[in-house]
Order: structure tokens, then sequence, then C-alpha cells
């Protein structure tokens, strides 16, 4: 008995090769010495061509795939590149090979010629022929309130509903959500995050947006000011990370929760802007040491702007001034 298929489509994206990213050899090599060793080796190329906001499918596709049988059928078939698409020599060929949507995959042979691609956006009729009726056997699509499918958004709910009649499945669309006058959507959801405004992603999220990381090594200023920091490797380098500035916080780690205040930042009373952001957090009340542990930070409220102080010592007195101000935020 085939089993019915419910799909909520808000937003999908479906990549049929992006199982041949995961567990690739990609080489970091330039687009002629590629095409060189492939010829050397008698392989072809594979070029994935991706941009930062492809960490999502990446993530799917690593939980999904088993990496060790990929990488052993496509490290035997190709020579494999990773392309920023919008940097350096991955806009160029980019350029080169009219890539536009993205992810796209491009197979190449030994001489350059392009012979296969496939992107992460399909014609609209062959999405729902290929992917929903004959790969999932769709039963009920819903539908997003302002939803489009196919390749450049092309086709709307009136298509859609075109198409459920002639392959025969239901379909209903959503009305749009407002949250105390926020229209909910991950678009704002982003947009509220870039600026800081955690308190109206966590809104519309309905939860409190999170990092997870390791704890790793420092400089152990924090220690010497009297506010010893967690620095925080995040697991998932793509994770959008909020902007700059000094949050109010939970903090979970070691099976506990607490109270943090976290910095985000490049640290410009130290590094005069110039070194690396980094996402510290010092933990009220908290005496472990929990290096290398796993740990979770959930962003309650931005409280202030990063700073520049004219001294480490005017810096520890901020310090001070944030610390009484997120017990004050916390009641504790």
């Amino acid at each position: 008995m085939n089993e019915k298929v419910i799909i909520w489509m808000a937003g999908i994206l479906l990549l049929p090769l992006w199982v041949c990213a995961q567990g690739v050899n990609f080489r970091p090599l330039s687009y002629t010495e590629a095409i060189e060793l492939a010829a050397k080796e008698n392989k072809m190329v594979f070029i994935d061509f991706y941009t930062t906001w492809c960490g999502p499918c990446k993530r799917m596709s690593k939980e999904v795939f088993p990496q060790q049988e990929v990488g052993e059928y496509f490290n035997r078939t190709f020579i494999s590149l990773k392309l920023d698409a919008e940097k350096e020599n991955g806009l160029e060929l980019a350029k080169k090979y009219a890539v536009k949507a993205f992810p796209t995959f491009v197979v190449l042979s030994p001489d350059g010629t392009e012979v296969f691609r496939t992107s992460g956006y399909r014609p609209a009729d062959e999405f729902v022929e290929k992917i929903l009726v004959r790969s999932v056997g769709i039963y009920h699509l819903v539908m997003g309130f302002n939803h489009h499918f196919g390749k450049g958004r092309s086709s709307n709910y009136d298509d859609y509903a075109s198409l459920a009649r002639k392959y025969g499945f239901y379909i209903s669309r959503e009305n749009a959500i407002d949250i105390h006058g926020l229209h909910c959507s991950s678009s704002v959801i982003r947009e509220s995050l870039n600026k800081g405004d955690v308190s109206s992603a966590n809104l519309l999220l309905g939860y409190p947006y999170r990092l997870v990381g390791h704890v790793v090594g420092g400089n152990r200023l924090g220690r010497t000011l009297g506010y010893p920091t967690a620095n925080v490797e995040l697991e998932d380098d793509s994770k959008l990370v909020p902007a700059n500035g000094v949050y109010a916080c939970h903090v979970h780690t070691e099976g506990q929760n607490y109270f943090g205040m976290l910095n985000i930042g490049k640290r410009p009373t130290i590094h005069n802007n110039t070194g690396k952001s980094s996402i510290e957090v010092h933990i009220l009340d908290f005496n472990h040491d929990i290096y290398s542990e796993i740990i979770v930070i959930e962003f309650i409220r931005r409280m202030r702007d990063e700073h520049k102080f004219a001294s480490l010592e005017a810096l520890k007195e901020q310090l001070a001034i944030d610390e009484r101000t997120i017990r004050d935020f916390f009641n504790i």
C-alpha cells in the first residue's frame, strides 16, 4: 500500500545532486590545475558552485546521505572543486558557465567542455512531475501565502492548482501570519538578527535564537579583568550570528542552565577593530573549567553596541555596569 505523503512547501529547495557534496575530496586547485589533473587521471571535473546561504542544504545532505559511500564514488570519478560563486575565481567561473542559481553543479570533460549540470531550481512542471509526483508520491501540497516555485520563481499558487488537478493531488494555501504587528517570515527573522534585534526574532520564532559550539582557548584577558569568558567556536560556521554587541543570554552546558553576558565582535579596545570577530560569554555565578565542552547560547536581549574604550580599566568599569544591568534584567 502506498503511503499518503503530505508536504508543507513554505520555501523548499530540492537538490538532486547535493548529496554529492558530502564526503567528496574537494581539491584546493585552480580551474586550470583541475582540468590538467582530470586529463592525467582520466577523470571528469565536478564543480560545486555555492553561495554562503547554502549552508542549510549542506546540513540536510550530511544528515541524510552517508558520506563514505558518496565519497568513494565521486573520488573515483571526478576531480572535485567547491567554489564560492561570489568570490574571486568562483565568481569568474560562474560567469563563464552562466551559473545563475545556487547551488549549481557542473560536470566538465577534461578539455573543459560542459557535459552536464543541475541546479537547485527546476521548472515548476518538471519539479512537480519528477519530484513531487514520481519520487515522493504527493497527496496534499500546502503552500505559503506568497510562495512561488520553479526557476526564477515563475510559478504561483494558480499554476500549482492546475498541476494538482492534472496529477490528482490536493492543494491548499495558508494565510499570512502577523505577530504583534510583525510579519512572520524567514526574511524578517534574518533581518532582525542581522540588526541584533533578537527580541523580535525570538517572538517570530516562538523560541530563543541559539548558537551551538565548543569552548576553545582564548587570550584569557577576561580572567585578568575579573570576567572570565568561554570563547565559542561554532559547530556550524554557516549559522547566522547576530549583530555585534553585548547580549543577555541563557547558557546551557554540562547539563545545567545559567545566565550569561555575551559579547560578539572584534574587541576593538584590544585589537583596534583589526582582529577576528569572536563570540565569548561570561557565565554568571559559574566557576567550572569547560574547555572543549559543548555550549548552547540562547539570545534573550541585546543590551548595547560594541564600543572601543580608552583603556582596559574603562572596559573593566563598563563590564561591571553590563553585569549589573543584566542581573537586574534577569532579576538575579
